[in-house]
């Protein structure tokens, strides 16, 4: 699924709900920031982190908001490099991040979670399995692959 990326001041879509940034402005370091973020994108988290999407695209949209007014100085020329290296069109995931389809999607899910209850977080719903907290993290993982959860965890799959 492609990301959605909305920038600072666009009109708000009709039920698009809370907006989450990641960045809202120019980084004062550009250098610094971007060996930064490179030097994050390739640390084990990282892989970590996109793994968790990576599955989850497969039951689920989702969106990334991104508040930077400035493509050539935010993470999201970094991200264009980085996808590139993966041998991604750079241009076309990016490009279909801003779609109506995307925007519908993000709107499904806000929708969603408000209809689940969810209140915070870090949040993982996958089917109707919902994983509260940076310590699920792994657990949502197991589960968007279909790996049986060990039962000694609360919410465990038998």
């Amino acid at each position: 699924m492609p990301l959605h990326i909305v920038r600072l001041g666009s009109p708000r879509a009709p039920g698009e709900g809370l907006r989450i940034g990641t960045v809202r402005r120019t980084p004062q370091a550009w250098q610094a920031f971007a060996r930064r973020y490179r030097r994050e994108m390739a640390a084990p988290d990282a892989a970590h982190a996109i793994a968790l999407l990576a599955a989850l695209s497969r039951q689920a949209d989702f969106a990334v908001g991104c508040y930077c007014e400035d493509e050539s100085r935010c993470h999201r020329s970094l991200l264009r490099e980085w996808l590139a290296g993966l041998g991604r069109d750079a241009d076309r995931c990016l490009e279909a991040a801003h779609g109506d389809e995307v925007r519908a999607a993000y709107a499904r899910q806000t929708d969603r979670a408000r209809a689940l209850g969810l209140f915070d977080a870090p949040t993982f719903v996958c089917g109707d399995e919902i994983f509260w907290g940076d310590d699920r993290l792994d657990d949502a993982i197991d589960w968007a692959r279909g790996a049986a959860l060990p039962a000694s965890r609360p919410g465990a799959r038998a």
